[in-house]
C-alpha cells in the first residue's frame, strides 16, 4: 500500500508537476507464502474503500497526526496534495502488492509496489497517467506513522500516437558522480522531429505542488541524452523529461537517490 498522492504537470502546456504517489489502494495482491496477518489485511482495505470514495476527511484518519515522510511532507501536506490530485486526476485508480511485512513491537513494516493508472483532460487533450512507486510504511496503532519512498517512475502521455520510450537511469548515484539520463524514442521518426527538454529538481515538500516552466529544444538524435552530475548533498532527485512528436507527447519523471 502506498499512502502518496503524485501531482504531474501537464506536458503541452509546459508545466510538468511531479505527482508523487499515492495515496489510494484499489486493489490488493498478497503472496499467499507471505501469510499477512488478517488486521492488516483489514487495515488496508479499509484505507482502500475510503480511498476510492476520496473521503478525504476518513482517509485523514488513517494518519497518525504526527506522520512523517521521507520527502519532508507533514500530516497537513499530505492531505493538501491529496485534495489537488483527486481534483485534477478524478478516476485514479490503484492496484498494490505487499512485498514484505515485519512486526517490531507494536509496530507494522510493509513494503509494497503500486500501480497507478488514470486520466485528465485538459482543454481539448486527454492526459494518460500511469505510476509505479515502491514504498516503506510503518503503522501503528491502526494509524500511518511514517512512510518513505524507495522507487517511482511516472509517465504521462498525450496524443494519438505519443513516442514510445525507454529511459536509462541508475536508480541511485553517489555525490557529485556524473551519470547518464537518456530517453530513447523506440520509433522510427521517418519525416518527423521532435521537441524536448530535460531537469532534475530535489525532492523536498515544497517542490510538490510548484508548477515548472520547460524550454524546448530540438532533439537532433532519436531522442533526449543528457549527462547529469549528482548534487554534493545526499538527497532524493526526480530527473524529468519531455519529448514532443507530431503525433502526441510523453513525460516521464523517476526518482534518483542521492548516496553520500
Amino acid at each position: 500500500m502506498s499512502i502518496y498522492p503524485s501531482i504531474i504537470r501537464s506536458p503541452l502546456t509546459l508545466l510538468l508537476s511531479v505527482a508523487l504517489q499515492l495515496g489510494t489502494i484499489t486493489g490488493i495482491e498478497v503472496n499467499a507464502a507471505d501469510n499477512i496477518p488478517g488486521e492488516i489485511s483489514a487495515l488496508i482495505t479499509q484505507i482502500d474503500k475510503t480511498a476510492s470514495r476520496h473521503d478525504l476527511e476518513n482517509l485523514m484518519n488513517f494518519y497518525n497526526p504526527q506522520f512523517s515522510h521521507g520527502d519532508g511532507l507533514t500530516y497537513e501536506s499530505i492531505a493538501q496534495i491529496l485534495k489537488r490530485l483527486w481534483e485534477e486526476y478524478p478516476d485514479l485508480e490503484y492496484q498494490t502488492k505487499i512485498r514484505s511485512w515485519e512486526q517490531k513491537g507494536d509496530i507494522w513494516i510493509l513494503e509494497t509496489v503500486t500501480k497507478i493508472t488514470g486520466t485528465r483532460q485538459l482543454e481539448a487533450m486527454m492526459l494518460n497517467l500511469q505510476s509505479e512507486i515502491v514504498s516503506r510504511q510503518e503503522f501503528q496503532d491502526q494509524k500511518l506513522l511514517r512512510q518513505e519512498i524507495l522507487s517511482e517512475e511516472t509517465q504521462i502521455t498525450s496524443g494519438d500516437s505519443p513516442p514510445t520510450v525507454e529511459v536509462r537511469l541508475p536508480k541511485e548515484a553517489r555525490i557529485g558522480e556524473a551519470f547518464d539520463f537518456d530517453v530513447i524514442v523506440k520509433e522510427p521518426l521517418g519525416n518527423d522531429f521532435l521537441l524536448g527538454s530535460a531537469m532534475k529538481e530535489k525532492i523536498d515538500d515544497s517542490q510538490h505542488l510548484n508548477p515548472v516552466e520547460l524550454d524546448l529544444e530540438i532533439l537532433q538524435a532519436g531522442g533526449l541524452f543528457k549527462r547529469i552530475e549528482a548534487p554534493d548533498m545526499p538527497q532524493d532527485h526526480w530527473l524529468s523529461a519531455i519529448v514532443i512528436r507530431g503525433g502526441g507527447a510523453v513525460i516521464v519523471t523517476h526518482r534518483v537517490t542521492i548516496r553520500p
